[in-house]
């Protein structure tokens, strides 16, 4: 398993099922903290769905779709060993319109478009932040449990940071991940995707959407900016370079309003035999 990108299993385990059709749920939001409620309405009464995010001139970034081939993704040979991810440098790096993704104690929620078309949200509650640390606990939790939690670590490159997301289902319950409502509204079913000219079509339409954070009381709202697919063939530099993400994106946008989203996604026909051998890394910039 590559230790950088560690959202998504190569193989399944006990606690997690990969792939299989999408069901949305229709229950009410928890009185209690749940972070495995996955619904597709609005995070607030406030917030409305839009197929694309206007906002003032000077602080609306400038929204990028880059579609990548493996045939020009080689940068540099892999290191012979692997690297564990970065650890935190300060908590500004990790703060992004009031959110402290950086801060362990603190919990966050995340909503993100049911549909490319259409209006709806998917809404994740109470998610646990495990951030990386000398120990790399927090690492071998993301790694081993799944359900509730997201990874986060710095990007050395940009100075910003990189929030990876489980993709895949819950054996036991077939309870969809945080990320899967996404991967599987990007490529379809995980072991049928759709081609990659489906998929950077649907990456194209992603880029401009909005997705809303919230801690505690802090509520802020992030429009798509940037969006590409890391192929297998991709992986490799980046799998040994844990601190540089954003170089495959070309550099990160505004990295002081904005920072990165990794989640899995499934086997294109050329790939290894694995359900998850590449990745989506998109570039997410504040708007308010």
């Amino acid at each position: 398993m590559a230790l950088l990108l560690s959202g998504c299993q190569r193989r399944a385990t006990p606690e997690l099922v990969v792939g299989g059709p999408l069901q949305a749920t229709a229950t009410a939001t928890p009185i209690t903290p749940s972070p495995r409620g996955e619904k597709e309405t609005p995070p607030t009464a406030t917030i409305t769905a839009t197929p694309a995010v206007t906002a003032p001139a000077t602080r609306t970034p400038k929204p990028t779709f880059t579609p990548r081939s493996a045939a020009t993704a080689t940068r540099k040979a892999p290191a012979p060993t692997r690297t564990l991810p970065p650890l935190p440098v300060d908590a500004v790096r990790y703060t992004r319109g009031g959110i402290n993704f950086g801060d362990p104690n603190r919990h966050i929620s995340m909503a993100y478009p049911a549909s490319l078309d259409g209006e709806g949200w998917t809404e994740f509650y109470d998610l646990e932040l495990l951030v990386s640390e000398p120990t790399q606990q927090a690492f071998t939790q993301f790694i081993s449990q799944f359900g509730g939690s997201v990874f986060v670590y710095a990007d050395l490159a940009s100075g910003s940071f990189v929030l990876n997301v489980h993709s895949g289902r819950l054996k036991a319950t077939r309870q969809a991940l945080e990320a899967e409502p996404l991967r599987q509204m990007l490529e379809g079913e995980l072991y049928a995707t759709e081609s990659r000219e489906t998929i950077n079509a649907n990456l194209a339409k992603l880029v401009g959407r909005e997705f809303v954070f919230s801690q505690g009381e802090a509520r802020s709202r992030f429009v798509v900016s940037q969006a590409a697919r890391m192929g297998h063939a991709e992986r490799a530099p980046y799998d040994a370079s844990p601190g540089e993400i954003s170089l495959f994106l070309g550099g990160l946008q505004q990295p002081e309003r904005s920072f990165m989203m990794i989640l899995c996604s499934g086997r294109q026909p050329d790939e290894p035999q694995t359900p998850f051998p590449g990745y989506f890394v998109l570039g997410l910039t504040q708007i308010d």
